[in-house]
């Protein structure tokens, strides 16, 4: 009998989701949901945040030209702004670059550095960050809703808005992104390596801001 090939999502699952899980194991992601963080606290996981989607976004908006990046990552996706505008709304001024953490830093140079050695990489960061926050937006946004009391403009980044469909959104992005990688074998084991080495350095963070705050 032979064994039936695993589809591009159980690949990715297989080969990132242990690693992907240690985010959600991390003691202030366990106090984000539940509800055990400060105002600020959750302003400096979003200051940092916004520097690393300005970091992927400035990189994707310079390949725009690249359809196989484009198709899998549109403009409604982008992350930047919204979290801009939650900054504001929570503290009244820009994001501080003062808040920015060391592994913030780590992570800016390497998404910089292989937009520059190979782009088409980027797609692991985006899935890491844009699908991640696709598939857990509405539930965090439950959160700070009940939780924290927040307001809407407190947390539009957790939402899509101007994306008319976000399920279909969520199955065209994988599609593309098989296509984009999963026909090239030594690709895919790139893309699979950035995944995981993504998983670790946002882990990295995650525990970074929390012992920076102790």
């Amino acid at each position: 009998m032979h064994a039936t090939a695993l589809s591009f999502q159980q690949i990715l699952e297989k080969e990132t989701g242990k690693l992907s899980g240690l985010i959600d194991k991390t003691d202030f992601f366990n106090r984000l949901l539940s509800g055990k963080l400060s105002k600020f606290d959750y302003l400096l996981f979003i200051t940092n945040e916004y520097f690393i989607f300005h970091a992927l976004e400035k990189c994707l908006k310079q390949n725009n030209a690249d359809k196989s990046i484009g198709k899998v990552v549109v403009p409604g996706m982008y992350r930047a702004s919204n979290i801009v505008a939650d900054i504001v709304a929570i503290s009244g001024i820009y994001p501080d670059e003062k808040l920015k953490v060391k592994t913030t830093e780590v992570i800016e140079n390497r998404i910089e550095e292989i937009f520059n050695k190979n782009p088409v990489l980027l797609l692991a960061w985006s899935y890491r960050l844009y699908f991640n926050r696709l598939i857990k937006g509405d539930v965090i946004s439950v959160i700070l809703k009940t939780s924290y009391q927040f307001e809407d403009r407190f947390f539009s980044s957790f939402q899509f808005r101007n994306l008319s469909n976000p399920e279909l959104s969520k199955k065209q992005f994988l599609h593309h992104l098989e296509l984009a990688i999963n026909n090239d074998k030594e690709l895919l084991k790139q893309f699979l390596l950035e995944v995981n080495l993504s998983s670790i350095l946002l882990t990295s963070l995650l525990i970074e801001m929390f012992s920076k705050k102790e």
